[in-house]
C-alpha cells in the first residue's frame, strides 16, 4: 500500500495511506516542494493507516525543513500507532504533533 500527500486548502494537507520505506522515496522527492507558503501549517494524520521509522523520519524531515525556513509545522489527528511510535523514539518534545480525539 501506499501513501499520498493532498493539499486541503491553503497550508493545509492530508497524509493517507501507509507511511513506510515502501511509499516514503515518492514523497521524499517532494518534501522540498511542500516548505513553500506563509504563516502555519497543519498536515492532518486522521488517515494514516500506517507509520514506520521511515514514515517518521519523514515526518521529521518536514518538520525540519519547515523550521530551516523559519515556519512553524503541526500534524494533527495522529492516530494511537503514530502516537506510541513517537514516544518510543523520544521525540514527543520535539515533533509537534497531536493525537486524534477520541470519539
Amino acid at each position: 500500500m501506499s501513501a499520498t500527500f493532498d493539499k486541503l486548502g491553503p497550508n493545509k494537507f492530508q497524509i493517507t495511506g501507509v507511511l513506510d520505506r515502501n511509499s516514503v522515496p515518492t514523497l521524499w522527492a517532494k518534501r522540498e516542494g511542500l516548505c513553500c507558503g506563509d504563516g502555519v501549517t497543519e498536515v492532518n494524520l486522521s488517515k494514516l493507516d500506517h507509520c514506520d521509522s521511515a514514515g517518521m523520519a519523514f515526518l521529521l524531515e518536514l518538520y525540519v525543513c519547515h523550521s530551516r525556513h523559519g515556519r512553524e509545522l503541526h500534524f494533527v489527528n495522529a492516530p494511537e500507532q503514530l502516537m506510541r511510535l513517537v514516544e518510543v523514539s523520544d521525540l514527543n518534545n520535539i515533533l509537534p504533533i497531536e493525537a486524534a480525539q477520541a470519539a
